[in-house]
């Protein structure tokens, strides 16, 4: 629902809405409702990563936070989930949007009929911001793409392995478990 003037981030930080929204260069933008195959793929990627930031003392892992990627306007994002080690949050976690620090990683799940463009266009924002490594998960067509700063990007197949991150160290998981269930 566009707004006539545009919104800062705290103003959007008090409308109210389904949480299927986010705010694009001050004006609020619809999200759509995802489809089952993206909430297994999203469940299932927060599970692997939540075991893992547990069993490691790393931080946390947050579904649909907001995270501000540019201001004046200003820009808030929803990634379908993000992590933020416990170093980069002294003080816990609060109520308000990310943006500094940043997460440490930030996921995006592909849902049907989204476009990739869209989404790296969310990529750049994210990596600008400082965000140390994001992740495009499309379940359809069963890939994680890798994105850091000044590196180009990293396509891995279903039959492939997500370890050696400088981002997560000790991690590593199989591609094929993010779409578990599919």
């Amino acid at each position: 629902m566009p707004t006539s003037r545009l919104l800062t981030a705290d103003e959007y930080s008090q409308v109210r809405e389904d949480g299927l929204s986010e705010l694009v260069r001050g004006r609020t933008h619809r999200v759509d409702f995802p489809t089952p195959r993206h909430s297994i793929s999203r469940s299932t990627t927060d599970l692997a990563l939540s075991s893992w930031c547990r069993a490691a003392s790393f931080g946390y892992v947050l579904a649909r936070c907001g995270v501000v990627t540019e201001r004046d306007p200003d820009t808030v994002r929803r990634p379908d989930c993000l992590v933020v080690s416990r170093d980069r949050l002294p003080n816990g976690l609060d109520d308000g949007w990310f943006e500094k620090p940043p997460p440490n990683l930030v996921v995006e799940v592909l849902d049907d009929g989204e476009q990739l463009a869209d989404v790296l266009e969310k990529v750049g924002e994210y990596l600008q911001l400082g965000i140390d490594e994001v992740w495009i998960v499309d379940p359809s067509e069963r890939w994680v793409e890798r994105h850091r700063p000044d590196e180009p990007s990293r396509r891995l197949g279903v039959d492939e392995r997500l370890a050696d991150l400088s981002v997560l160290p000790g991690f590593a998981a199989d591609v094929a478990a993010f779409f578990a269930g599919i």
